[in-house]
């Protein structure tokens, strides 16, 4: 009998043994990576995470941030934030009670977020908040941006994955929401996030708005939309970035985002923008509308006079058009910068007129007042349409600048 029990707790004693080395090889996989999490969870022996679908990670991603933010807004004290580690493992302790289904969906978690993080940028910048790579007042900022891109979208991120996962419908790798912002809508955006005191951030994102645009037109894409995840990838590494330049350059000056700053922000009043603020934006508003929507018009009334494009045998007659177009449109922002900057000057070296052009400097002064009229607006989302196509029309439709294109067009189809 001594025996027999003996050999029970020795192969008792084996399977534990066995079990330690699965679950230390298993925990090895992480190489130092979200280990104040994993000594957190203390996962019992043999528990070894499962892969989870893209999009279930995804739900439980945007479940844990809308915790968290509720948390952040209704706390007294600084003292009630936790460590994002800290929180995460709350969330899944109330979620699930009992400490192994706690455990197994927390490795889940972290295999997860670890296997995809390199493919998608939501999953990536949660895996960094986990790692702490980045700081909670970066969550924080992180999760007012979120807050006010839901407002604009008039919807929850959860409830838009919730929609997708019941719809089954697959999303590209950037594409974790399925929604897009407009031009207006990041402005607005824009202004609840930074308000009337970050002119530097907020030429940071007007910049980053027109690059994205720029690129997406140089690929043939014709919308003018923004996707929420390079919105957020954008504010948060913008909002890092400056906060270590902040505190290389001042290690005196502990002033950061706080939630205090969105019922003033986001539901109050209208943020009065300076001059340069105002005119970076209807800058960006008119350039857009232009090139999504009265530059293929323009050039459709354009070409329908010539036939010369259409007898043309070569096969690159769409290359040819599209570099025309291209052109064309690195003219339009030359002249909008000189009509904005009052240059009249610039106007007509641009266009190649004699400065005592009567006519031309009527055109000049039609343009620029136009301008004054939407710049006259308290906000710019309330300018009509019609007014920035007129604009947009009457620029396009400038004779020097016709003549310009008419030449263009002839000399690339000769």
């Amino acid at each position: 009998m001594k025996n027999k029990n003996k050999k029970y707790i020795s192969g008792s004693f084996e399977k534990e043994k066995k079990l330690e080395i699965k679950k230390k090889n298993f925990l090895e996989t992480f190489q130092g990576r979200y280990q104040k999490f994993i000594k957190l969870v203390n996962p019992l022996v043999g528990i070894r995470g499962k892969l989870m679908n893209i999009r279930d990670l995804h739900y439980c991603i945007e479940e844990i941030y809308s915790i968290r933010f509720i948390n952040d807004i209704n706390k007294e004290t600084e003292d009630q934030i936790f460590p994002f580690p800290n929180f995460v493992l709350e969330f899944f302790s109330n979620k699930y009670i009992k400490k192994p289904l706690v455990a197994q969906h927390s490795l889940d978690l972290i295999l997860s977020i670890d296997f995809f993080k390199s493919q998608d940028i939501i999953i990536n910048i949660f895996s960094l908040f986990l790692n702490e790579q980045l700081e909670t007042d970066d969550l924080e900022f992180y999760l007012y941006v979120r807050f006010c891109i839901e407002k604009e979208l008039n919807t929850t991120f959860i409830d838009l994955i919730r929609q997708k996962n019941k719809k089954g419908i697959k999303l590209s790798q950037e594409e974790s929401f399925g929604r897009y912002l407009n031009v207006k809508s990041c402005l607005n955006i824009a202004s609840n996030i930074f308000g009337k005191e970050e002119k530097k951030k907020m030429d940071d994102f007007l910049n980053f708005i027109e690059e994205i645009l720029i690129e997406q037109n140089n690929k043939g894409m014709k919308k003018n939309l923004i996707s929420p995840e390079q919105i957020l990838k954008f504010t948060l590494e913008n909002y890092h970035q400056n906060k270590l330049n902040k505190i290389k350059n001042d290690k005196n000056d502990n002033k950061r985002y706080t939630y205090e700053y969105i019922p003033n922000n986001y539901y109050g009043k209208k943020n009065k923008l300076n001059n340069p603020e105002r005119i970076s934006r209807l800058k960006i508003i008119i350039i857009t509308y232009i090139k999504q929507k009265e530059l293929d018009i323009f050039f459709g009334k354009l070409l329908s006079l010539y036939m010369v494009y259409e007898k043309n045998d070569n096969n690159d007659v769409e290359e040819i058009l599209r570099g025309i177009k291209d052109l064309v449109s690195k003219k339009i922002n030359i002249l909008i910068n000189i009509l904005f900057n009052k240059d009249e000057k610039g106007w007509f070296n641009s266009l190649k007129l004699k400065e005592t052009d009567k006519e031309a400097k009527e055109y000049y002064d039609k343009l620029t007042n136009m301008i004054d009229k939407m710049m006259n607006y308290e906000n710019l989302i309330d300018i009509p349409e019609n007014m920035i196509r007129n604009f947009g029309e009457t620029l396009l439709y400038t004779p020097e600048l016709n003549s310009q294109i008419n030449k263009l067009i002839l000399k690339r189809f000769e």
